[in-house]
């Protein structure tokens, strides 16, 4: 019953104006139809439950877009490397809808192999756990195209914190930069690397098509 039901919203109401053609389409159409539908929780810091509606999806998505766009990452490759969590999805939908190119990289992956990974995926910048700023600035002194690198979890020093960026971005939001980007569907918005089980890690690179 539960699956019919997902399935009639699907039909009826989410795709009755045909199929998504890119991710940032589907993320406002979900928020416009549904927008008091609770798509993510996390845990506080005092272990409270907190829920995001698809509308609160939408406006974070957009804040971190025009926010980046701000600090001249348009059209850049920015990796994420951190651990999973609600900023993680939203940094990730955000440059893949339209800032540029974003590329997930390992938590754990040793010094060496983020330098080969980022040179591989072109990174101009990275959104990295506080804890993992030390590792990276290590890795930007062979990665020249490296400028960038901004916390995801935490404000550390003189670095580009990604709260910051998303009330920069805030107050931005009546320009609607973000929000009126025009997109090329084939275009690469992700790459993936592959586990790299039986040689070296291998870039996949993937369009707006590919992801809608």
């Amino acid at each position: 019953m539960k699956f019919k039901v997902e399935a009639d919203i699907q039909k009826n109401i989410l795709l009755k104006d045909g199929e998504y053609k890119t991710t940032k389409e589907a993320i406002e159409r979900v928020a416009k139809l549904l927008p008091n539908n609770k798509i993510f929780a996390e845990l506080d810091e005092k272990n409270n439950i907190i829920y995001h509606n698809s509308v609160d999806v939408l406006n974070d998505v957009e804040n971190v877009g025009d926010g980046l766009l701000d600090l001249g990452l348009k059209d850049c490759h920015i990796a994420i490397s951190a651990e999973n969590s609600y900023l993680y999805i939203i940094c990730d939908m955000s440059i893949s809808g339209g800032v540029g190119v974003v590329t997930p990289i390992d938590k754990d992956a040793n010094e060496d192999l983020c330098m080969t990974l980022l040179s591989k995926c072109d990174a101009d910048a990275v959104i990295c756990s506080a804890y993992l700023v030390k590792k990276f600035e290590n890795v930007k002194k062979n990665c020249p195209k490296l400028k960038t690198i901004i916390t995801i979890d935490k404000k550390i020093d003189d670095y580009p914190y990604i709260k910051e960026i998303m009330e920069k971005g805030k107050a931005l939001a009546p320009k609607q930069i973000y929000h009126n980007l025009e997109l090329d569907l084939d275009k690469p918005a992700k790459i993936l690397f592959t586990s790299g089980t039986t040689g070296a890690n291998k870039p996949v690179m993937l369009s707006q098509k590919n992801l809608a």
